[in-house]
């Protein structure tokens, strides 16, 4: 791994979670060039963090996980975030099926989880928002029930919801999760 190629996965993941560009699409590559690389005053983390992520799917995850914590500069990037990230993925089943059951006990049933009522984000969304239920979950119900694309419209925040919107399609394709095993978990917890 060379720094150069760690601002460019840098700037690549940078532009995905903004939502204007699609990393999965472009193969993780850029129109970065070695002049503006040269030009930053943060070169150091570009360096540092390419010295201690050897592969670059770790380096990607690393990104990923800072990311989609809110981090917005290469500055703010630690790898408290990341093994906190990792620990979630590696525990995605339970923290699914606990997050299912949180749900369950809220919502009363799936259906009133994902109601929109008065314009205001669904309670799914206010659980995410209160730390109750994690963005994993709500990535995986987006990437098998499409909710954001059937409620987009009902929902009338305009502050939250649209940034929070990009975030879980943009983060989805990161999560790795059968369909199998949701259902399963779907169906164990609310008796569908």
């Amino acid at each position: 791994m060379n720094p150069f190629r760690s601002y460019e996965l840098y700037t690549c993941l940078n532009l995905h979670f903004k939502g204007s560009y699609d990393a999965f699409k472009y193969n993780f590559k850029t129109r970065v060039n070695l002049q503006s690389y040269e030009k930053r005053r943060d070169k150091y983390f570009f360096a540092k963090f390419a010295n201690k992520f050897n592969n670059e799917n770790d380096l990607i995850n690393f990104y990923v996980s800072n990311f989609i914590s809110g981090v917005k500069w290469i500055g703010e990037c630690n790898e408290e975030r990341y093994v906190e990230w990792q620990k979630r993925n590696e525990s995605l089943k339970y923290l699914v099926k606990q997050d299912l059951h949180t749900i369950l006990d809220t919502c009363d049933s799936l259906q009133n989880a994902f109601k929109v009522e008065n314009s205001q984000v669904p309670k799914i969304i206010s659980l995410y928002q209160r730390e109750e239920i994690s963005v994993e979950t709500l990535c995986l119900f987006e990437r098998y029930l499409k909710f954001i694309e059937k409620k987009d419209s009902q929902i009338g925040d305009t502050i939250m919801w649209p940034d929070l919107k990009i975030a879980i399609t943009k983060y989805e394709p990161f999560i790795k999760f059968d369909s199998a095993s949701f259902n399963s978990l779907l169906r164990s917890v609310f008796q569908c």
